[in-house]
């Protein structure tokens, strides 16, 4: 059977990854991941046909996890479109001209002019 240590040290850190990952710290993923392999590489060395059951829970957690890190994915890209898409408007309007045509309007300089 594998080291329950293993499995355990295995459990808990999947639990510290969702955390994170609900959270929003990614920063911490780096090191989580790192971990996840080093224990998996021992996992895998003392892994026996027993260990079955307890091996589809942990990978059910991961699963999870994996979801979760999808969707914080799919989170940043769209609050970066987003972004873009207010960094754009700022400088400039969308429009379209009597012929169809795309037409990028500037905003007039807000600037004032100083006297001395």
């Amino acid at each position: 059977m594998a080291d329950n240590t293993h499995l355990r040290n295995m459990d808990s850190l999947l639990g510290k990854e969702r955390d994170v990952l609900r959270s929003g710290n990614f920063r911490s993923l780096t090191q989580i991941a790192e971990q996840k392999a080093d224990l998996l590489e021992k996992l895998v060395s003392d892994l026996r046909p027993a260990d079955r059951e307890i091996l589809d829970a942990i990978k059910a957690r991961a699963s999870g996890n994996q979801r979760f890190l999808a969707a914080a994915l799919a989170g940043v890209k769209a609050a970066r479109t987003r972004i873009a898409a207010v960094m754009t408007a700022r400088e400039s309007l969308s429009s379209y001209d009597r012929q169809g045509n795309a037409l990028a309007i500037a905003y007039p300089s807000s600037e004032v002019e100083r006297r001395a």
